[in-house]
């Protein structure tokens, strides 16, 4: 780590402790490509997308391994890069599913957004490499390697950040590919279905699950009760995906929405002092009150607690959002909800997981319930 000056694009431009090129461009308000460089993960340099140029020498090296150097002037966006980064866009597109326009990510996806972004229009190379089956094994994610550039995200956050170490590259040359630890679905390794690889995937390779299928289908089923649980998150940031002023609370919308579409009630939720992950810097981060507990293990402990609460309740968990609470769970069952959700995706409550598996009995003995399958479904009116 150094001070010193550097000229990108001829703009001057102090850096100082910035790791490498890459950021200090990022400090001139230059932004370069790229598809494999995230700040909290370790550099891995494979896109080889955000290529600078020296000037004089005409060297050229990839900005996010390349450390600062005093005087460095460097170019960003020269004919000879635009050539080779078109180049690369191509090549990772040749060996891409390109069935864009059914993809969960079509529109919020970066190999697309770079290949309008650089006019790749035409691909000239075949599709050499071999095609493999989706893997829809998991409740939280959805995998599908035809779609994968191999940058290498899913692994790193799922070793550096979440301490699993679930994914890896296999094989060599062609063949190199993303597997899990032990070649097996994931539903059947030690995956805790936090969704960070989703989070950072590029591509449409790895993706939330998508329910939005069975939510309608309830929602339009005259047989059933569907009590939509809002977390406090969700209120402030569901806005954002439809052009609000982000951190807009926008409860009253929200609600009222829900009921058009057909929603029986709307539960909400007031959350105990737990976890929250930071999902702008990728990281668990610890609330107040969590008992001194910290590291990127206490995530996966989360998600393994929501799936024990599942075992204690007997009563399918949706997603990840909602009470805290046994007496929570119960009124939602006397409610006629078929399903229950905890936790949620930027906020996962353990300590709420724990309280609701130790409160299950007290709260049973308060509602008068000797057996939870006799209230599933609001079968239970006493």
């Amino acid at each position: 780590m150094s001070k010193g000056v550097m000229y990108v694009d001829n703009i001057r431009v102090e850096y100082d402790n910035e790791p490498n090129v890459l950021e200090v461009c990022r400090k001139a308000g230059v932004e370069i490509p790229n598809f494999c460089f995230h700040s909290d993960l370790s550099v891995y340099g494979a896109c080889r997308m955000c290529m600078v140029e020296e000037e004089g020498t005409g060297k050229i090296d990839a900005a996010c391994t390349m450390p600062p150097k005093n005087e460095l002037h460097i170019r960003t966006n020269t004919a000879r890069l635009l050539k080779y980064r078109r180049m690369i866009i191509e090549l990772l597109l040749s060996a891409h599913c390109r069935d864009c326009t059914t993809c969960e990510k079509n529109r919020a996806c970066r190999l697309q957004e770079m290949a309008v972004r650089f006019g790749i229009h035409h691909v000239r190379f075949d599709d050499t490499r071999e095609h493999v089956k989706m893997d829809f094994s998991s409740p939280a994610v959805t995998m599908d390697l035809n779609k994968c550039i191999l940058c290498g995200d899913c692994v790193r956050v799922c070793h550096e950040v979440q301490g699993i170490s679930n994914l890896r590259f296999a094989g060599r040359g062609p063949g190199l590919h993303i597997a899990t630890t032990d070649n097996k679905p994931l539903s059947e390794t030690h995956c805790v279905s936090c969704g960070q690889c989703s989070a950072v995937c590029t591509t449409g390779a790895i993706t939330i699950k998508n329910d939005i299928g069975p939510a309608w289908k309830a929602l339009q089923d005259p047989q059933k009760r569907v009590v939509i649980q809002i977390a406090p998150a969700v209120r402030v940031a569901i806005g954002e995906a439809y052009g609000l002023p982000a951190g807009e609370n926008v409860l009253d919308k929200l609600v009222t929405a829900l009921k058009i579409m057909g929603a029986d009630g709307v539960s909400l939720i007031n959350t105990l002092p737990g976890m929250r992950i930071d999902l702008a810097r990728r990281r668990p981060l610890l609330a107040n009150q969590t008992g001194g507990m910290s590291g990127p293990g206490m995530f996966p402990l989360a998600v393994r607690m929501v799936y024990q609460v599942y075992e204690a309740v007997r009563i399918p968990i949706v997603g990840m959002g909602g009470v805290t609470n046994a007496q929570d769970v119960l009124e939602l069952m006397l409610a006629g909800a078929t399903a229950v959700g905890v936790g949620a995706a930027n906020l996962v409550e353990p300590y709420a997981c724990k309280h609701i598996i130790e409160t299950l009995p007290d709260a049973m003995a308060r509602f008068g319930i000797d057996n939870l399958r006799d209230i599933i479904g609001g079968a239970h009116h006493g």
